[in-house]
């Protein structure tokens, strides 16, 4: 997989999902957290740049990384990460707060210049305004939404059996009216036993 989206409203465990998948792979990350002073490509290239020689151990080697014309940036990115202990994760968090065209540019040029066997995470909060139907066609998308990775009744109540050694009743187990929002971090413990 070459692109992995998670796109849900806040609160639904997002972040916290890809932090447990990084721990539990062992995966490293570049994490860059965006916010809407990065919809200018001059402060979102050396920001992501940043993020990934900080993963890679090399923060320092932001100097080196000078690029103006966007073929040049992407360039530059890939060949950062085809640096030996560079991060096979990149984490773009929030990417809902960019609009900017040309950043957007950048995170699709990206995407199909990735080196082999990495990946790029994106967190938002709606779909992102890139073109992934060639990524979703070829098999390299994947997608979680909110509705997706809700636990039903049944894969709730195994959930927690795999978790607490408890005899627990399907009521325990089961959601209260209305259904809870939200991925299995947000699942709400069972009550404790009688």
């Amino acid at each position: 997989t070459r692109l992995c989206v998670l796109s849900a409203p806040p609160g639904f465990g997002k972040t916290t999902a890809v932090v447990d998948w990084l721990q539990v792979s062992g995966r490293s990350a570049a994490w860059l957290s965006l916010d809407e002073g990065d919809n200018d490509p001059g402060r979102f290239v050396p920001y992501l740049a940043a993020a990934i020689l900080g993963a890679a151990g090399a923060p320092d080697g932001l100097a080196r990384f000078e690029a103006t014309n966007p073929l040049d940036v992407v360039a530059g990115l890939v060949a950062l990460l085809e640096e030996p202990d560079a991060p096979h994760v990149v984490v773009l968090d929030d990417l809902h707060l960019i609009r900017d065209v040309g950043v957007l540019s950048i995170v699709e040029s990206l995407v199909t210049y990735l080196p082999e066997d990495y990946m790029l995470v994106i967190i938002t909060r709606e779909d992102p305004p890139l073109r992934l139907s060639r990524l979703r066609a070829a098999g390299e998308l994947l997608e979680l939404r909110a509705e997706q990775p809700s636990f039903t009744e049944q894969e709730a109540d195994r959930f927690f059996r795999g978790r607490m050694p408890l005899a627990l009743s399907p009521a325990a187990v089961s959601p209260p009216p209305p259904p809870p929002h939200g991925w299995p971090p947000a699942l709400p413990p069972p009550p404790p036993p009688p």
